[in-house]
């Protein structure tokens, strides 16, 4: 099954995150680093490791991808995959490609 790919500035979900001020709270988790040589609608594309902004303070990475298709040797991210925050915290991918996917 195809999911849509993960692009620079397309955001991911979290339920606890740990604030400045170690309040729990949910975030958003904003792409901000992806390929340097593969786009999806002229938006660079996500592979595992690329680097987040959370709303919380903290920064985290994509850490799971598609088993099949690959980015630069690494798997694309896709909607539905997983990335860890700073914190140790786990957010999901909620926004993608309207128009590419990957399995």
């Amino acid at each position: 099954m195809s999911t849509s790919v993960t692009r620079i500035g397309d955001i991911g979900e979290g339920a606890e995150c740990a604030d400045l001020s170690d309040a729990h709270r949910s975030y958003t988790a904003t792409y901000v680093t992806g390929a340097s040589t593969v786009y999806a609608n002229n938006l660079a594309v996500t592979t595992i490791t690329s680097v987040v902004d959370q709303t919380c303070g903290h920064t985290g990475q994509a850490v799971t991808g598609s088993a099949t298709v690959f980015v630069e040797n690494l798997a694309i991210h896709r909607i539905g995959d997983i990335g860890e925050g700073g914190a140790g915290d786990i957010y999901d991918t909620v926004t993608g490609s309207p128009d590419v996917y990957a399995g």
